[in-house]
């Protein structure tokens, strides 16, 4: 099929290109070729049809033909710039790697739109060691557009005569350092800022600052600016990176007390704080009498000051430590804030202080007999009344309530009924009657005498309906808002 068309030299110009694409186009090279060059027969002067033969000998590897074709493209119409990419694409392969960058060059000045060839550009002239993005930041004041094609032809024009530093390795080279002198930590812009006259001077220019650092950081005895909590941060980074905890810690502080807005500052304190073994957070929590803002660098500075003379905890191991007990001898259902509602005289000394309640339960709760555990069960509840049993596993006397209907204390009552089916002898039961009737919607509440914590199941919203409830809780579980049923 392909041979019967082109033997039809009728075909006009337009119909010998579209027979040849799609041939080129289904990698039937030998066929699209003779399609091109019955158009070149009808326009000798084609320079698509040229491209097109040069792209087809370019797919079969065949690169002096193939540059040849593009040559006669480019030079019927000088501004094709895919000419020039392909023709610097065989010129690659052939090992011009100078005529190539050439051809790139003059592609991208003819479309300096097409990333596609600048990144061939820059490739090409990696492999020629020149790094045009080291090139155009280094001499930034003398190149106005940073580009891989204006960096080299000022390298061309200017850059060799006066033997500047086409990459990183002739730059140091040329100040005559190792790459290792820099240290791996150094910051460019660090230095920019704490070194104003050197910003001044050069700007943000990368390579101007790490020369400047290299030749006369040592000569002109650069130092950080103490006043200036950015420096005592970039100081933090630089000695933690060199694994100097205690002076990195000290920096931080330093920083966080100059701007103790910076967020970050704070985070890096936070996590070398606690590869020191020092959980600011429970420091603060502990001894919240003591210090005055619940700050990672305040906290620090206090322990540094007091804490470490008068050997208070850094954490809650040595919390543990400190009190002669094992992190398990705390039950799991263990809640500090229940504890506080059933023993008010140890809120009213310690406040609402998480450790010191966990500290006094671990310490004092079994000797004082301190209430801690509740039984009970609701066993029934009506429109009219509430009757149940409640024991308190720590004491021996009756346990104390609050009724509340609707958030609204309605009495106080003494759980003294004798129940021997709970525990021959002990008296323990209730059984109250309501003021007056209650409806569907309201909300039933047990506490123990003035404690605002809920107890046995409740608060419990009425429904109106048939059955009874049977609940048993302790008291560090949550209340459930269960449905309860009336007769």
């Amino acid at each position: 099929m392909a041979d019967s068309i082109i033997a039809n030299s009728n075909l006009t110009f337009d119909e010998s290109i579209q027979e040849g694409d799609k041939l080129l186009e289904q990698k039937n090279f030998a066929p699209a070729i003779k399609c091109y060059l019955l158009a070149i027969k009808k326009k000798p002067k084609s320079a698509y049809a040229y491209y097109k033969i040069g792209n087809a000998f370019l797919e079969e590897n065949k690169w002096q033909i193939a540059e040849e074709y593009f040559l006669q493209a480019i030079s019927h119409s000088p501004n094709l710039a895919d000419a020039h990419y392909c023709l610097g694409f065989t010129l690659e392969n052939s090992g011009k790697n100078k005529e190539a960058i050439a051809a790139y060059y003059r592609a991208l000045e003819l479309d300096n739109s097409c990333q596609k060839y600048r990144e061939k550009l820059e490739e090409l002239l990696i492999q020629k060691g020149f790094d045009w993005r080291f090139y155009t930041e280094y001499y930034q004041d003398d190149i106005e557009v940073s580009a891989p094609e204006t960096a080299y032809q000022h390298w061309l024009e200017i850059g060799a005569q006066k033997k500047l530093c086409r990459n990183e390795e002739e730059f140091y080279q040329q100040i005559g350092c190792q790459t290792s002198a820099l240290p791996e930590d150094f910051d460019y812009q660090n230095y920019l800022y704490l070194n104003p006259d050197v910003e001044d001077k050069y700007g943000k220019n990368q390579y101007q600052a790490i020369r400047h650092f290299l030749v006369y950081r040592e000569k002109e005895k650069r130092e950080y600016d103490l006043n200036s909590a950015r420096a005592h941060y970039v100081r933090g980074e630089r000695l933690s990176k060199r694994n100097r905890i205690d002076e990195a810690i000290a920096a931080y502080c330093c920083s966080l007390e100059l701007d103790s807005t910076s967020q970050k500052c704070r985070n890096k304190l936070e996590e070398l704080l606690s590869r020191k073994g020092f959980d600011w957070q429970f420091y603060t929590e502990y001894y919240q009498d003591d210090i005055e803002v619940s700050a990672p660098e305040t906290a620090y500075r206090h322990w540094l000051k007091i804490g470490a003379q008068k050997k208070l905890c850094r954490n809650e191991e040595e919390f543990y430590q400190q009190i002669g007990c094992q992190p398990s001898a705390l039950p799991e259902d263990f809640d500090y804030q229940n504890y506080l509602c059933l023993n008010p005289d140890v809120e009213n000394k310690y406040g609402k202080n998480r450790y010191q309640i966990i500290r006094h339960f671990l310490t004092h709760q079994h000797k004082e007999k301190r209430e801690c555990d509740l039984r009970g069960n609701i066993d029934i509840l009506n429109n009219y009344r509430i009757a149940g049993w409640i024991l308190n596993s720590n004491q021996e006397h009756p346990v104390e309530l609050d009724l509340y209907i609707d958030e609204i204390k309605i009495k106080s009552l003494v759980a003294s009924i004798e129940r021997n089916d709970v525990k021959p002898g002990h008296r323990c039961g209730f059984d109250v009657r309501f003021p007056s009737r209650i409806y569907a919607g309201q909300k039933v509440e047990l506490t123990l005498r003035n404690s605002k914590t809920p107890i046995l199941g409740t608060p419990k919203r009425v429904i109106t309906s048939v059955g009874s409830i049977n609940v048993l809780h302790k008291l560090g579980q949550a209340a459930k808002n269960d449905l309860v049923c009336l007769r």
